[in-house]
């Protein structure tokens, strides 16, 4: 439920545009892991085109292959499906132990820039903010980032590559 819940968004960081500032800062965090990002990226655009293979092959299979009794193109094009299906797997695999330790990488550094960032606040500040809510803006924050990198983008890409 943590994940951009309506409740839980600060008004004024929802009326608030993306600006070269922030993005810029967001890269920031992101710069230590850009060849995990990357990667990440490229596989999940690879996983992409993989998953718009079977349909295609089928097509070949029902409409060529099996009508004209073509034993070899049966064969081979069954052996592409498996050769599809067991790379599609393993991509599946990779982007999900990429997108954890990219996530999980941003959430650490984010966690202590926060930390470093909170130190060095007066003590007045804490006075006059609720610990619970300062707590949980933080945490969701964090979590709203490391989620928008692990599976947003990911979805994005794919989705965007499949309807092309």
């Amino acid at each position: 439920m943590h994940r951009f819940h309506p409740e839980f968004v600060d008004p004024s960081v929802k009326s608030r545009p993306i600006d070269r500032v922030t993005l810029k800062r967001a890269w920031g965090f992101a710069h230590p892991f850009r060849r995990e990002l990357f990667g990440y990226l490229a596989l999940a655009v690879v996983n992409a085109l993989a998953a718009v293979l079977p349909p295609l092959v089928i097509r070949q299979l029902l409409d060529e292959a099996i009508p004209n009794n073509d034993r070899n193109a049966i064969n081979l094009l069954t052996a592409i499906s498996i050769v599809i299906a067991m790379a599609s797997a393993v991509f599946g695999v990779l982007i999900r132990w990429l997108g954890a330790r990219l996530g999980e990488g941003l959430i650490a550094e984010t966690r202590k820039a926060l930390f470093d960032h909170v130190q060095r606040l007066p003590i007045a500040f804490f006075s006059r903010t609720q610990t619970g809510s300062l707590m949980s803006r933080l945490n969701n924050d964090v979590v709203g980032a490391q989620n928008a990198i692990s599976s947003t983008l990911v979805d994005l890409i794919t989705n965007v590559i499949q309807v092309v």
